[in-house]
């Protein structure tokens, strides 16, 4: 970033961070006065050289600048029409700013950004966008006390990209996010799983199924630490892939119909599969003949899931119940509604609950130690076909052949925010391993990364009892992404509390 870039920042930050003190100074001779046109205050230059003095990576530099502008909003008296006109377009907005002094200052704050942000490569001020308006519709929520961001604040934002966009040209299967929360995967009907970098939003790898039956992929799964992936295929088998040079490096066989879902164990070892042959299977990953049969069900499997230590199995099937395995593969107790088949299962991060969604469009939480149901998700009106805990367990996204993705409380079974974008069957959703995005895959051939709004973020990385691959890769001292996340978490911290 040049020193140009930085001190038009500096400025920014500068006069969100005095947005407090300005009635204090009112009536000064550098001061703006009511009525006055055009903002001309000039900040002192020693505050702008000590905020300029405390610039770090770009990465800080932006959440600074984020910080600076939800201050400017929070702490002011700017009303809610402003800040929604400013949503509207954050780099064009013009708002009639003469209704006094202070809000005079704050078009200052607001130009300068403005100028800094327009100056910006496309992708990172996409991202910028995307933060941004993710911090001050928590905003416009609190201001009208409710934890549902209003549909009308949404709409009038439509502007503004509030999401990431990755074009497979193909109906979308199944999604995942790298553990490293730096690429995304997508498994497709064309039989091609794709690698893409969220920064550039660009295609990176492909994985080609190249078979003589049916090679459309229903399931993709990222290995804990990030260096393999896991593809299951109608053709009934599941492939074992190198995520860099995207060689084949097993090929699972031993179903008898098509594969309906794949995962990963939490230490990468093993791999699980369900299928229509009303079974699933444990494969051992540097084996593709080692495997252990999970037979019990009456219909087609439709789901599987590792519990969090990686000790239970968790699968759903069209016979009406979810099923918990243990690692030898006896049956240790089940969870089912009547008339109800299980679409979709799901282990919540902090092991103590499981999700059963169901054909018929709703969904349950089941508290796994005493077998009873915490609390029904009822809203979509078809096949709930994937859903995702958030990583404190707190939230739970479902997604559904009604074209919707939903969030929900997963104490209460509250709705609290619905996505509409998609023009067709949304078949998979996400979690970032932040919790602060959400990715959903539809058989409209997109895939989008949606950012959440602050109030929905995790207070703190979620804490485990031993650490996993993928885990121990986060918290090594050289790793970008941790220093990303820990310094989003400082800045989101002094806005918001602890």
């Amino acid at each position: 970033m040049t020193s140009a870039r930085s001190y038009f920042f500096a400025l920014v930050i500068a006069a969100a961070m005095a947005s407090r003190n300005i009635a204090a100074h009112e009536g000064s001779p550098s001061f703006p006065q009511r009525d006055s046109g055009p903002p001309t205050a000039s900040l002192p230059s020693a505050l702008c050289a000590s905020t300029l003095d405390a610039l770090g990576t770009p990465h800080k530099i932006r959440a600074a600048l984020i910080e600076g502008m939800v201050k400017l909003f929070r702490d002011s008296q700017i009303d809610s029409d402003r800040l929604r006109e400013f949503l509207r377009d954050p780099l064009a907005a013009q708002i009639n700013w003469n209704s006094g002094a202070d809000l005079n200052s704050h078009a200052q704050a607001i130009t300068l950004f403005q100028t800094f942000a327009r100056d910006l490569q496309p992708a990172e001020q996409s991202q910028l966008i995307i933060e941004l308006t993710a911090a001050l519709q928590a905003i416009l929520a609190e201001r009208e006390a409710s934890r549902i961001i209003a549909r009308e604040s949404l709409d009038r934002t439509k502007e503004i990209p509030l999401f990431i966009e990755f074009d497979t040209g193909s109906s979308i299967n199944s999604v995942a996010i790298s553990p490293d929360g730096r690429h995304i995967l997508t498994g497709s009907s064309d039989g091609i799983a794709r690698l893409w970098d969220i920064a550039t939003a660009k295609e990176i790898q492909r994985y080609h199924v190249r078979s003589r039956f049916d090679s459309s992929i229903s399931s993709v799964a990222f290995s804990p630490n990030g260096t393999q992936i896991v593809t299951g295929c109608w053709d009934m088998t599941a492939r074992l892939w190198d995520s860099q040079t995207g060689k084949q490096l097993q090929r699972f066989q031993g179903h008898n119909e098509w594969i309906s879902d794949v995962a990963f164990s939490p230490d990468g070892k093993f791999i699980l599969t369900s299928s229509w042959d009303e079974t699933a299977r444990l494969w051992h990953v540097d084996n593709e003949i080692k495997c252990r049969r999970l037979k019990g069900h009456l219909n087609a499997v439709t789901s599987v899931a590792f519990s969090p230590d990686g000790n239970y199995l968790l699968t759903g099937s069209l016979d009406f119940t979810a099923r918990l395995w243990n690692t030898n593969g006896q049956e240790i107790n089940r969870f089912s509604s009547p008339g109800a088949r299980v679409s979709v299962v799901a282990f919540s991060p902090n092991g103590k609950f499981v999700f059963t969604g169901f054909e018929e469009g709703d969904g349950m939480i089941w508290d796994i130690r005493t077998s009873k149901e915490v609390c029904t998700l009822k809203g979509h009106s078809k096949e709930i076909n994937s859903a995702a805990f958030s990583p404190d367990s707190r939230y739970i996204i479902t997604s559904s052949d009604d074209h919707t993705e939903r969030l929900w409380d997963s104490k209460t079974g509250a709705e609290l925010l619905q996505f509409e974008e998609h023009a067709n069957a949304v078949k998979s959703v996400a979690f970032s391993p932040d919790g602060r995005h959400i990715l959903t895959g539809s058989w409209d051939g997109i895939a989008r990364l949606w950012p959440l709004s602050p109030q929905f973020w995790p207070s703190k990385l979620p804490q485990v009892q031993a650490p996993t691959p993928s885990e121990e890769f986060l918290m090594h001292p050289s790793s970008d992404n941790m220093r990303i996340l820990l310094t989003l978490q400082k800045w989101i911290r002094k806005i918001f509390g602890p």
